[in-house]
């Protein structure tokens, strides 16, 4: 699959180009995060050229009263010239309003390029999320998923937002400023240069030091998230087995061991932050000697000192600032290279053709969407001033983040008109299987790094169409992860599953799993109603399908009960409801999409046996036969099957 946002280039630069946010070309940022950075940024890159080079212009504005002192002491108070005393007060009390308009404008442009940023890499980091493979989350740890999400991201904003304005301004202002300098007196500028080269050198050690530490405190950051995730999401076994004090004793000790990596980088920086400041505050005491003298021999007027010497914050400032610069650089440089790996993650299971996802500009045409506010003040930019084409609003906001935030402000049918839309610009090829399923010596070894866990070994059958089958077996004996390969979450070691005499990897993922309905032993429901969670599978589903598939659950008797029917909002993951109940309204979601493949794994472990009974015979009588496979303990569970395994 290749997600590519369609960035802006010359026809001459084509082949030296490189996506930062496709999979194939983000290699070429490794090592690079400061060039990644500027790269995602390209089509809004002259808003921050725009915000940039104002934040600099103002570092220079702020030069100009010291000139205009300096010229008040010789020429007005020394020669009692009064020529342009006038125009200079007024100079004088323009300048801070001037400065604080172009501020304002530079920051707004800093936080616009820096939020649309944001929301793309959110975006397609997400999408990536979305499209990896089972092995990616049984080996990564949902704290450190959360990590790259939260932490590493806000990160990169504070990157574009701030330190990248910050490390301009202060690298502009030693250069200008020390340009400035040599022309009001070279001696006395060498002289402030003095201590340059052990400023240099400090900071050298100081970047190479930190950095290590920034690296251990991410590690140890995502491991605090893990824990966090775990006692949220397992609290009610915590508090089954009375573990809350040994639950808090774990994130004390992951929170100590976070809290000694931040003193261990914090007593770096403060071996190394005085030093700095020391050395930009020690630089006026050879200029304050070396100008005095100056001025004594007539050299120099008390004014050019004057001059001089306020203008000396140009090189000390900068000495000063370059700590704490250096030490942000790291972080963000720490955040980055994560965030690179993980829009590099290429999953080992794909479709035949990765067809565009629905994030992707080229998915459909989505000129429905109204831009938001940042994007439509980027595009008044870029036509009123550059003379440019406006970005079009996904852009800004790809499809899928835009459901997510605006869902509530539109009406269902528009947002099914936008599903509809996408899908049938997709072409996605949605004829159902016949359900005719084939296991050629099928192996399976579950990996994790160089450790492999043999589960299946040369396991074969057949299963025609429409007909039942039931798989029974001892704890951890493979039963479920048949149904995974069989949905292709994981291939298999050896061997291949064929669906109506067809391999898996030849069929486009989607295609495939659409037509494929399954009921998990570990039940989750999303925080919505009931009639969303059984639409899930088919959002524009109608409402009376939607109690048909409750029906054949035995769903709809419990949903009647509830205060709001259909339209009860359920808490994360069932909150509020039975484990039977849960499971029920799984089946109803796996039914509602009218799968020619059912897995019923385990379905009905948490119903009464009456209830478990009248779902077999609802099951049965089905206005379409599909081909069923039930994974189940009970005996009594199988008794309609054609075949057990």
């Amino acid at each position: 699959m290749k997600i590519r946002h369609k960035y802006p280039r010359r026809q001459h630069k084509e082949q030296s180009y490189h996506d930062p946010l496709s999979r194939e070309d983000v290699w070429f940022y490794r090592q690079k995060p400061h060039r990644w950075g500027f790269a995602v940024l390209r089509p809004v890159r002259w808003i921050q050229i725009t915000s940039v080079s104002l934040i600099v212009f103002c570092a220079i504005l702020q030069m100009v009263p010291a000139r205009i002192i300096g010229y008040f002491i010789d020429d007005v108070l020394r020669n009692r010239d009064m020529t342009n005393f006038v125009f200079l007060i007024i100079l004088m009390a323009a300048l801070p309003l001037i400065e604080a308009g172009l501020y304002f404008v530079g920051r707004a442009c800093a936080q616009i390029s820096s939020q649309y940023g944001l929301a793309v890499l959110r975006d397609i980091l997400f999408d990536r999320l979305m499209r990896s493979d089972q092995r990616f989350f049984q080996n990564t740890p949902p704290g450190e998923i959360m990590a790259r999400l939260t932490g590493d991201l806000d990160m990169v904003r504070y990157y574009w937002a701030w330190l990248l304005n910050v490390t301009f301004e202060q690298t502009a202002l030693f250069i200008i400023g020390g340009i400035y300098l040599f022309f009001l007196n070279w001696i006395l500028a060498l002289t402030s240069l003095f201590l340059t080269p052990l400023i240099v050198y400090l900071a050298s050690r100081y970047s190479k030091e930190i950095r290590p530490f920034w690296t251990s405190i991410r590690r140890q950051f995502e491991k605090l998230n893990t824990v966090v995730e775990e006692n949220i999401t397992g609290n009610r076994v915590v508090r089954a087995f009375v573990k809350a004090d040994y639950e808090t004793e774990r994130f004390e000790v992951e929170n100590d061991a976070y809290r000694n990596m931040n003193q261990d980088a914090t007593m770096v920086s403060s071996r190394y932050h005085p030093l700095l400041n020391a050395i930009g505050t020690a630089m006026s005491i050879p200029v304050l000697l070396v100008g005095g003298i100056l001025v004594i021999n007539g050299t120099m007027s008390l004014g050019e000192l004057v001059t001089f010497n306020s203008l000396l914050y140009v090189i000390s400032s900068p000495a000063r600032q370059a700590g704490f610069i250096i030490g942000d650089l790291q972080r963000y440089t720490v955040s980055a290279e994560k965030i690179i790996d993980m829009l590099g993650m290429d999953p080992e299971i794909k479709s035949p053709q990765q067809p565009d996802s629905l994030s992707s500009p080229a998915a459909y045409n989505r000129q429905t969407i109204r831009p938001s506010r940042p994007m439509r003040i980027i595009n008044w930019f870029r036509t009123a001033i550059l003379r440019r084409d406006p970005l079009p609003a996904y852009l800004g906001y790809p499809y899928a983040a835009y459901t997510e935030r605006k869902a509530r402000a539109l009406m269902k049918d528009d947002l099914d008109a936008l599903i509809t839309k996408a899908l049938a610009h997709e072409q996605l090829d949605l004829t159902p299987l016949r359900g005719e399923i084939e296991f050629r010596d099928v192996s399976f070894d579950y990996r994790k790094g160089e450790q492999k866990h043999p589960v299946l070994e040369d396991i074969s059958f057949t299963i025609k169409p429409g007909e039942v089958i039931g798989i029974t077996g001892a704890t951890g004996s493979g039963k479920t992860t048949l149904v995974r390969l069989l949905a292709r979450l994981y291939d298999p070691s050896r061997g291949e599953v064929r669906i109506d005499g067809k391999p898996l990897p030849e069929y486009d993922l989607r295609r495939l799993r659409a037509n494929i309905g399954v009921v998990t032993q570990e039940v989750f429901l999303f925080s919505d109603t009931i009639e969303g969670n059984i639409a899930y599978g088919r959002p524009h589903m109608p409402f009376a399908d939607i109690e048909a598939s409750a029906e054949a659950a035995q769903a709809a008797d419990f949903i009647a009960r509830t205060a709001d029917g259909y339209g009860t909002i359920i808490g994360e993951r069932g909150t509020g409801l039975s484990g039977g109940q849960k499971q029920r309204i799984s089946l109803a979601r796996a039914l509602a999409i009218r799968p020619p493949i059912l897995v019923l794994d385990d379905t009905t472990s948490a119903v009464d046996a009456h209830t478990d009974i009248a779902i077999r015979a609802n099951l049965k009588q089905l206005d379409w036969q599909p081909t069923t496979i039930i994974i189940a303990h009970r005996i009594a569970s199988l008794r309609h099957a054609d075949r057990i395994f």
